[in-house]
């Protein structure tokens, strides 16, 4: 069986490089077509470029994932996890101790790991095609923080888990009911709540200068009903030059928060159009929709650690003393590397059409849908966009749908019109 375990997380690792080499073919066969409706915004020279970033992404992403995961294997299917175990186990503390320092260790180790791939993302292709911004000590800066909050989240979850489960898992309804409960209320505040918190933390804010801007923005989220809670925006500049948006608060109570290079490289018109998007994600209910799925995802995993831990099995397999820390470790990761990403057509599948459906609200918000193509095509320049994706590659793994088809589709929405 542990063997099999084995053969099936290499198939889907093998299927991920696969999917990549996949992509990248495609990017270099359609590297000479770019469409029509990118040329007010990308010449060839810059076309060329931004398929060379793609490319560089891809051929990153194959490195890490190789180095990652034959770090990961070797220490699950060696005896190496036994030993690591075995050294908590040990321990002359109390048994949530235990499991707290025992996936606290693992995340650091895990961060330490991943620091010289971070570090040439950033400090080699980023810089390479003009994203990065900040320094090394900006970027030792954002990886503590980032060490931080994953040990602080880590840590909850650990702490409400083994805390009602005990030392081992006893198949209950009651108690997967309980559990599951408890952390569809935490993914909750995580969704609603934390970016008051964490935005602040991870980024320098401060409120829109611009009062024009603010009126309009104002406008249009009142016209949507909801109560306006103000406008901050995020120094992005001083780390990259990437852009983005968002659209947040509880209830009817909303704020919305800009990166400063979407203000200093967009048009007004084209900041609404972004904003009209993000709106229509919030009157659609698309986040709660989401998180529907995501509850569902949550109970899955409680109810398979649950099932998979309450016999000695897995633990026989792995040679690993019988606790639940290490059993949730393990579980954990066959869940991720098999289960959950394999439901990822699904939920992405989902995802773009509610893409399509905030795109829609957007052009009727505003009365036409040039604002967000224009917008679309300066993200497609400012971002260096995929432009040519392959369909499979997009169905496996785009949340949204590939700029080009939004923006034909904002285009014929507004043909119908007319």
């Amino acid at each position: 069986m542990k063997f099999f375990i084995l053969v099936v997380i290499l198939a889907k690792n093998l299927f991920v490089i696969f999917l990549n080499l996949k992509e990248k073919n495609y990017i270099k066969k359609n590297s000479k077509n770019l469409p029509d409706i990118y040329r007010d915004v990308l010449d060839e020279k810059k076309f060329e470029l931004s398929n060379n970033y793609n490319i560089e992404k891809l051929n990153f992403s194959n490195i890490s994932l190789i180095f990652s995961k034959t770090l990961l294997l070797i220490f699950i299917f060696s005896p190496l996890f036994g030993i690591f175990s075995n050294f908590f186990e040990s321990l002359n503390t109390y048994y949530l101790i235990k499991s707290l320092l025992f996936f606290t260790s693992l995340i650091i180790l895990s961060t330490i790991f991943n620091l010289p791939f971070d570090f040439y993302f950033h400090f080699k292709i980023e810089k390479k095609y003009g994203f990065l911004k900040y320094n090394f000590k900006g970027w030792v800066k954002d990886k503590l923080k980032e060490l931080l909050l994953n040990l602080v989240l880590t840590s909850i979850f650990i702490l409400v888990l083994i805390g009602i489960v005990g030392n081992i898992f006893y198949f209950s309804l009651i108690k997967v009911t309980i559990v599951s409960s408890i952390f569809i209320i935490l993914l909750i505040i995580f969704i609603y709540i934390f970016p008051t918190v964490l935005i602040p933390f991870m980024y320098k804010t401060e409120k829109l200068k611009n009062d024009e801007l603010f009126l309009k923005i104002k406008e249009i989220i009142e016209r949507s009903g909801y109560r306006f809670f103000g406008v901050y925006v995020i120094k992005e500049s001083e780390k990259s030059t990437h852009s983005n948006a968002m659209f947040t608060g509880i209830g009817n109570k909303k704020r919305v928060i800009l990166y400063d290079n979407l203000l200093n490289n967009f048009s007004e018109d084209e900041i609404l159009g972004v904003i009209g998007h993000e709106i229509g994600h919030g009157k659609l209910k698309h986040i709660q929709k989401l998180l529907i799925f995501n509850m569902f995802s949550v109970t899955l995993f409680i109810l398979s650690s649950f099932a998979l831990l309450s016999n000695n099995y897995i633990y026989n397999i792995f040679n690993i003393p019988t606790n639940s820390f290490t059993g949730i470790f393990l579980i954990s990761i066959l869940f991720s590397e098999i289960i959950l990403y394999f439901f990822n057509p699904l939920l992405n599948s989902i995802s773009r059409g509610f893409e399509y459906s905030a795109d829609s609200f957007s052009r009727n918000l505003l009365g036409n849908g040039s604002p967000l193509i224009k917008a679309l095509k300066k993200f497609a320049s400012s971002e260096l966009s995929n432009i040519n994706v392959d369909p499979f590659y997009e169905f496996f793994y785009y949340s949204h749908p590939t700029l080009t088809k939004r923006i034909k589709k904002l285009a014929l929405m507004d043909q119908h019109v007319s």
